[in-house]
């Protein structure tokens, strides 16, 4: 052990070093026979090399040492199967360059070992890699042995040799340094003694490396570097032996355990008095313990192994009938996987007798696979003998037995007394009470009696076979509890009346408890606590018939509110949330105790009315719905407004169902939106026409894509100091076969309403990639085409509206002539996979521009944050624009401060010559609109702008 410790010491490597330089100046030549030591060494070496990479690799697989360590057997076997090569040559060219390649791979693989294990974890892939690393290694040593003269020729064999050599072998040794690097940084997380062997077998193999080339240059043709390498071979198989030795003995140890423990469990099974048995899956018996062999009647265990059980103990009912193998709740309960308990089944013993039994079968679970399974079982015919004379000598106590514990009554019909049991009282909180019949009828409560009784009469006819009811009693607190009553009658006359009845009664009111927090979760808006949708509309139905016999009327309002999801994205969800509870409580607050309001979307609330025969005071209830709501609101910190559009709807001049009523206050509420918000619209037939003409867009948007109804507009972007044109805006224009040409804002918005967004974008994407591809040759390097993209196409998951971003990637061609227009809102949200999405972006090489600047949301934050390129300037501020005026401050501001943050700027809509001065005057460095030229198609553009 001194030995080992020695060899393993970090200073056990200076015997090494210095006893290989004093062999080789003081030990004459002619001592040596250089081939025989040689041979011994290098092929020792290499042998020992394959043993350390069959002992890693077995270690790791044990788990005793981690996944990263492969990268060590990789190394072993590379330098083993070189070094073997090696010594099987004679000194030369290939003699050097194999030891030195053995060198370089070794270093190579053992720096690896600082990667993460998870990397060589698969075992598919480890003994792929091993195989065509062996296989090239052999095929290089048998090449470089066999054809030395092609190993050569691209070297000068006179000069540079040597350097190759040289290099390898520094490289080599730099890698083993690396591993030796990474024990010494690990020292104190592994286990000392492995990264102790470690370490000093990596500096070894490091310094026989690195002093390849002094080794030369001192003529130590072979001891120096050899005595290294073979004394870290040796040191390392010292440990292995020792550690492989240990482990021998520690699994020696653990098969002494686990036979004590196998002792153990059969002193344990077969001390037990219940009987157990276990059975394949088969059926077959594998063990039964001493108590199993007594009650069957078997002297040995011997005559039930192998045979099927339930063929030999289980074959037959208690009458003799055949009891099918497939029928048995044993076999049943492995193959559901469940445990099982029987108490009303026999066994046969080897005599041929039976007896009742009660048994347990558990099914034998290993790796989620069903192996087998265990029965315990008891014999049980002294139990059944009490309980048939406890059933002959009194039925009460059979129900007793058979009933709940929580309270038994006992009702002699003849002289209507009532026996209560003490848990009855209980129940009730009742301490004492006489045998009164009436203790029972007078604490129903009073809803309830008329239905108890009839079910009760109904049962003493004898019209049902039992009596059950739940209804609630009053306690002694004078609160009510709702039970469960059951009962039968066990004595009639000979005239069929009954004289006797006998029953239990339970507690469910927790049951019932549940119940009403289901229902209420299932009808009313967890947030809010308004009713939700279907309850809404249940209630709402029922008011119809209700005011259909009356000949009233009833208004349906639709509210959604206006500018919800600025404030949800702006302060986050919790405060979106807390917003919608006062929402809802001041529309609360504004109804009467007749009317239902509820919430039946994210900022959508409903509310009904009735008994309202003047729609002024329809209108005035609204306008103060919209006044109220638009209140001001405290979100922690922050104040905010909010306002809201109302549909109203009426019954039955509108409509005379609950669906369409809700329907058509929808599609008025959606007109408010569309008039500005934050007002309230009556429904009108027009609005329904309208409703139609949106559907009937939608449906054609989806026949539009098929039959390439679509066409590509360009409109040109102008650079305002040179009045030459750089840019396009690619603008979508649809050829509707009946409607003519339409522009996007009369069908874009529905498209983001139905999904089918993406699909046209996708198109766009599709059309514009194939433009510029026909274009290439007549493009500018600095020329680009903006393309719009909505916010649904970002933040949809569906992989498919992505793939155009592939073609953009493999090409800088297109990626550096594409512009991509955002919006504000999606760089406000922050969302993760918009973020992702910017980056895929700038890495294709594509730009982006926030379309619209200065009308939504805008924040300076997001410019820093985001990789944008371009601003434009909405219209709206263009349309206005004049000396001195608000327009011409704000859009001034917008340059300076993108300039600022690196910015170029656009602006849209300049019409006249006065606006264009303007903004060139303060800077602004493109623009388009109609001055320059109206959106035109593509063949139009590349005959005006592109040809020359």
């Amino acid at each position: 052990m001194f030995i080992t410790f020695w060899l393993a010491s970090r200073w056990g490597i200076i015997p090494i070093l210095f006893g290989s330089v004093l062999i080789e100046l003081y030990i004459p030549d002619f001592i040596w026979n250089y081939g025989l030591f040689h041979a011994l060494l290098e092929g020792g070496g290499a042998v020992i090399a394959f043993v350390l990479s069959y002992l890693i690799f077995t270690m790791i697989r044990r788990e005793r040492l981690t996944g990263n360590y492969y990268w060590l057997v990789v190394s072993f076997l590379s330098m083993g199967v070189l070094d073997l090569a090696h010594s099987q040559v004679p000194p030369g060219q290939t003699f050097v360059w194999l030891h030195s390649s053995a060198t370089f791979l070794g270093g190579l693989f053992s720096a690896l070992i600082w990667l993460p294990a998870s990397i060589a974890k698969h075992l598919f892939a480890k003994v792929t890699l091993l195989i065509c690393i062996i296989c090239s290694l052999l095929a290089f040593s048998f090449f470089s042995i066999s054809y030395p003269e092609l190993t050569f020729s691209m070297l000068d064999q006179q000069k540079n040799f040597t350097i190759y050599a040289e290099i390898l072998n520094k490289f080599g040794g730099f890698g083993f340094a690396i591993s030796w690097l990474y024990f010494i940084l690990n020292f104190h997380s592994q286990k000392k003694q492995s990264s102790l062997y470690f370490s000093n077998n990596s500096l070894l193999f490091s310094l026989a490396g690195l002093l390849f080339e002094f080794s030369i240059l001192w003529d130590a043709n072979w001891w120096l570097w050899h005595m290294m390498r073979s004394g870290a071979y040796v040191l390392l198989f010292v440990y292995f032996a020792q550690k492989y030795v240990t482990d021998l003995i520690d699994l020696e140890h653990a098969h002494q355990k686990i036979a004590r423990n196998e002792k153990d469990y059969k002193l344990l099974l077969n001390s037990t008095g219940e009987s157990i048995y276990g059975v394949d899956l088969n059926g077959n018996c594998t063990f039964a313990n001493n108590t199993c062999l007594k009650t069957l009647g078997y002297q040995s265990v011997e005559e039930l192994l192998g045979q099927n059980m339930h063929n030999l103990i289980h074959h037959h009912y208690e009458d003799g009938t055949t009891y099918p193998s497939e029928q048995c709740h044993i076999s049943q309960s492995f193959a559901q996987r469940e445990g099982t308990l029987i108490n009303n089944e026999f066994f046969w013993r080897k005599d041929g007798t039976s007896f009742p039994v009660e048994y347990h079968s558990y099914p034998i679970i290993d790796n989620e696979q069903t192996i087998g399974g265990v029965v315990s079982f008891v014999d049980i015919t002294e139990r059944k003998l009490i309980e048939k004379k406890l059933y002959e000598s009194e039925e009460t106590y059979r129900l007793a037995i058979n009933a709940t514990n929580d309270g038994i009554w006992d009702w002699n019909i003849e002289n209507n007394t009532v026996h209560y049991s003490p848990g009855w009282l209980r129940i009730l909180g009742i301490k004492d009470t006489s045998n009164s019949y009436q203790t029972w009828e007078q604490r129903i409560l009073l809803e309830d009696k008329e239905r108890v009784f009839e079910k009760l009469q109904a049962h003493l006819r004898g019209d049902t076979e039992i009596w059950q009811d739940e209804h609630r009693l009053r306690k002694s607190d004078g609160s009510y509890l709702w039970v469960l009553g059951r009962g039968q009658v066990v004595n009639r006359d000979s005239d069929g009346s009954a004289k006797r009845m006998i029953g239990t009664m339970t507690d469910i009111d927790e049951k019932k408890c549940h119940e009403d927090m289901i229902k209420k979760q299932a009808n009313y808006d967890s947030l809010t606590s308004l009713p939700n949708r279907k309850l809404f509309l249940e209630l709402l139905n029922n008011e119809i018939k209700q005011v259909k016999r009356n000949k009233d009327q009833i208004w349906v309002l639709f509210m959604d509110l206006d500018g919800f999801k600025a404030v949800n994205d702006t302060f986050g969800h919790k405060n979106g949330d807390q917003l919608l509870k006062m929402v809802a409580d001041r529309i609360k607050n504004m109804l009467r105790e007749t009317d239902v309001a509820a919430r039946i979307g994210g900022d959508e609330f409903v509310a009904y009315l009735h008994h309202i025969d003047m729609p002024k005071n329809v209108d005035r209830l609204a306008a103060n719905l919209i006044e109220t709501i638009g209140k001001k609101y405290k979100l922690g910190n922050n104040e905010v407004y909010i306002s809201v559009s109302i549909g109203i709807a009426n019954y039955p001049n509108d409509a005379e169902s609950s669906d369409d009523l809700l329907k058509f206050a929808d599609q008025s509420m959606y007109e408010a939106k569309k008039n500005g918000k934050n007002r309230y619209t009556y429904f009108t037939p027009d609005l329904q026409y309208a409703s139609k003409i949106r559907l009937q867009i939608a449906t054609d948007i989806r026949n539009a894509l098929t039959n390439n109804e679509f066409e590509l507009y360009y409109q040109p972007i102008v650079c305002l100091i040179t009045g030459k044109i750089h840019k396009a805006e690619a603008l979508i224009r649809w050829n509707h076969p009946h409607k003519g040409l339409i522009n996007p804002g009369g069908f874009i918005p529905i498209a983001e309403e139905n999904n089918t967004i993406c699909d046209i974008g996708l198109w766009i994407f599709e059309q514009v990639k194939n433009q510029l591809k026909s274009w290439k040759n007549l493009l500018s390097e600095d020329f680009q085409l903006s393309i719009n993209i909505s916010p649904l196409q970002l933040e949809t998951k569906e992989p498919k509206y992505h793939l155009w971003l592939d073609s953009f990637k493999e090409s800088s061609f297109l990626g550096k002539h594409i512009v991509l227009e955002i919006t504000e809102g999606l760089l406000i949200k922050n969302e993760p996979s918009v973020n992702k999405k910017l980056l895929e972006f700038r890495d294709a090489g594509i730009q982006v521009a926030i379309d619209d600047f200065g009308t939504g949301y805008s924040s300076l934050s997001y410019l820093k944050e985001f990789d944008i390129d371009y601003l434009k300037i909405d219209q709206s501020f263009v349309i206005n624009l004049s000396e001195n005026s608000r327009e011409e401050s704000l859009s001034e501001a917008i340059v300076v401060m993108s300039h600022k943050l690196g910015l170029k700027v656009i602006a849209e809509g300049i019409e006249t010559d006065k606006q264009f001065e303007l903004l060139k005057m303060m800077g602004c460095d493109y623009g388009q609109g109609y001055l320059f030229s109206k959106p035109i198609p593509a063949q139009e553009f590349k005959k005006r702008y592109l040809i020359k």
